[in-house]
């Protein structure tokens, strides 16, 4: 241990056994730590809940923070077990604002996941500590809150299987604590001449200016890394600890001090890279020529709609803001939402050099998509602003194609503010003081006048939510191909009624339907989609609101004589489906991209399949003599909960 900084314990719940009786499963981890150890808390751990948690969490932490304050690089390491879980992330979470490392071990073996998933989904909203070390038999557990950390850089998340050994926690707790001086967070800044822009994209022969906050006072030298993580540059940084200033830093920005400079090289090649392999200290480094045919769509809008630091987000975890500035550190990148696909467009042995990146800002100019065949719109591209939209369709109008490898797209409109500086999205009817077109409020409204439908063919109100979202769901979504002729299915040997393994689906999105045909297969309204061509490769039930919800895999095209849209339906698609059937996605990612720059169709070119049985989504009834053969999985178990 360093001798420089103490490490303190906070332990909740009982630790469990292993297979011999005696093997404490976090033994291992705690024994490595006692020679450094100051002292041991041992929180109560009471009946499962949220607000048990936190206060248990609260009256431990307490009892810690004196400590913390007279200690020199404190260290924390909270230890949860069973129903200890949900106490020992709060406490984790409370702690991280006042140690430099903080450490969480749980092992939830012993819990009820029923009673405990959605206290967790509350907790995890806000990664609870820098390192994050979870053992546990259910599904969800690991899924879910690995997510969340593994999306910020700050945080490291290793979940443990249930049979790992006890030495694997000890090694990573040890190697974690270690205190290295590193970066704490941090945004990346545009030298303009002026007053900096948020540096989110950059063209090559500009520099970055990284501004950041360390855990120490340190000089250090950084890597850049490219989006697979092979490095193409260095920086050094010069760290300070910041106390974030201001009223207002979630809209006004966070102030960070300049810690160092990246001159972009002037022959960069266009794509997303990476400070120190972090995926929340990102540039997208744009192509000026604009030669490429191929453009990669990054999520920047939802990056911020979602992270919450300054305790402030559009969303209420935990403050609700109407106004979040770009200008402080992303906390919510959602990398397992679209960091798998950069991967793999950036080796694929056709397109590697076709392709360029672009982020959500980029869309609201019209020349930003000169020379451009392909738009691939990657991972939870929720937030869109009116221009953006308006580029988009006639993007499509003149020919050009899209992708959506996402799900729940096109959900809110939002604007910019402050000279591009910060986003602006109010929710609600009646709340934004600029009332009209551009009204901060879901696409799904009339007030706005451009349906989501009329541009992808699906969304998220016809999609629904995944399994995570529906207790009495299989613990995995799939689609059952419904039109195995589709090109998009080629080479991919799918048959009419297969059932694809798509992962832990959280949100689809999905064409809406006239009913089903005489076989049980879903058949697109075309009355709700107009004049265009539609067509549903595959599917899988979802709900919301209490309401059944069909999300899609279908090629729309718009416009008759205008270009079209393959929509993938789910939100894990950007992550190639994680956990699920990688192949088919990347599969069918390949047939689009080929058909639509080799000027084919997407199109079965069979005739529209009648309606047998109508039927609309979203529903709330299903009836009771349901045909089933495309209904089901391969154990023959409906995904469909009937009332």
């Amino acid at each position: 241990m360093n001798p420089g900084a103490s490490t303190i314990v906070l332990r909740f719940g009982d630790l469990p056994q292993g297979e011999s009786g005696d093997d404490d499963l976090l033994a291992a981890p705690l024994a490595a730590l006692e020679s450094g150890v100051e002292q041991v808390i041992i929180g109560r751990c009471g009946p499962v809940g949220k607000p048990t948690a936190v206060k248990e969490a609260a009256e431990a932490t307490a009892l810690v923070m004196p400590r913390l304050k007279a200690t020199a690089n404190p260290r924390v390491v909270v230890v949860g077990a069973g129903h200890g879980v949900l106490p020992a992330l709060c406490a984790a979470q409370r702690l991280i604002r006042y140690a430099p490392r903080v450490a969480l071990l749980g092992d939830a073996s012993g819990a009820d996941p029923g009673k405990t998933r959605h206290a967790l989904r509350w907790i995890a909203a806000r990664p609870p500590a820098r390192s994050c070390l979870l053992r546990s038999p259910d599904l969800w557990l690991p899924d879910t809150v690995a997510d969340f950390l593994a999306d910020d850089g700050r945080y490291r998340a290793t979940v443990l299987p249930e049979w790992a050994s006890p030495d694997t926690a000890a090694r990573g707790v040890m190697e974690w604590l270690a205190f290295v001086p590193g970066v704490r967070e941090g945004y990346p800044l545009l030298d303009t001449g002026g007053r900096s822009r948020p540096g989110w994209a950059a063209d090559p022969g500009s520099t970055i200016t990284w501004a950041l906050a360390g855990h120490s006072r340190a000089t250090i030298d950084a890597a850049i890394h490219d989006v697979v993580g092979h490095t193409v540059d260095r920086v050094t940084l010069r760290l300070q600890p910041h106390v974030i200033a201001g009223d207002e830093p979630w809209r006004t920005g966070a102030g960070l001090p300049a810690a160092g400079k990246w001159p972009i090289p002037p022959d960069q090649r266009s794509g997303v890279y990476l400070l120190d392999g972090r995926p929340d200290l990102f540039v997208a480094v744009r192509d000026p020529a604009r030669t490429s045919p191929i453009a990669l769509l990054l999520s920047t809008n939802t990056f911020n709609a979602y992270s919450n630091t300054h305790d402030r987000s559009v969303y209420d975890h935990p403050i609700r803001a109407p106004e979040v500035a770009f200008d402080r550190p992303m906390n919510q990148v959602k990398a397992r939402e679209w960091q798998a696909l950069f991967q793999w467009m950036w080796t694929h042995p056709r397109w590697a050099r076709d392709h360029r990146v672009l982020i959500d800002a980029d869309m609201d100019d019209e020349d930003m998509l000169t020379g451009v065949k392909v738009l691939i719109v990657v991972g939870h591209s929720e937030y869109w602003t009116r221009r953006a939209r308006e580029v988009f369709d006639n993007f499509v109008a003149r020919g050009g194609h899209a992708i959506v490898a996402g799900g729940n797209t096109l959900w809110w409109q939002v604007r910019y503010g402050d000279d591009g500086r910060t986003m602006i999205c109010h929710k609600y009817p009646g709340e934004d003081p600029t009332p009209g077109p551009s009204e901060t409020v879901n696409w799904a409204s009339d007030r706005l006048g451009l349906p989501v439908l009329a541009s992808t063919g699906g969304d998220f109100r016809h999609g629904g939510f995944g399994h995570l979202r529906r207790p009495t769901a299989l613990s995995r979504s799939g689609y059952t191909i419904a039109e195995p002729a589709s090109p998009l299915l080629r080479g991919l040997d799918r048959q009419r009624g297969d059932w694809v393994d798509l992962g832990a689906v959280r949100e689809y999105d999905g064409m809406p339907i006239a009913g089903f045909d005489v076989d049980g297969y879903p058949v697109p309204d075309h009355d709700a989609l107009g004049t265009g061509d539609a067509e549903i490769v595959a599917h899988a039930w979802g709900q919301r609101g209490g309401e059944h919800t069909l999300g899609t895999l279908h090629a729309f095209t718009p416009r008759p004589g205008g270009g079209t849209v393959v929509h993938l339906g789910f939100k894990e698609a950007g992550g190639l489906a994680p956990g699920g059937d990688r192949d088919f996605v990347t599969g069918v990612l390949d047939n689009a991209v080929a058909a639509f720059m080799e000027d084919r169709t997407v199109f079965s070119g069979r005739p529209p399949r009648a309606v047998a049985r109508p039927f609309h989504t979203p529903a709330k009834h299903v009836p009771a003599d349901w045909p089933n053969p495309a209904h089901t999985n391969p154990d023959g178990v409906h995904d469909l909960r009937r009332r």
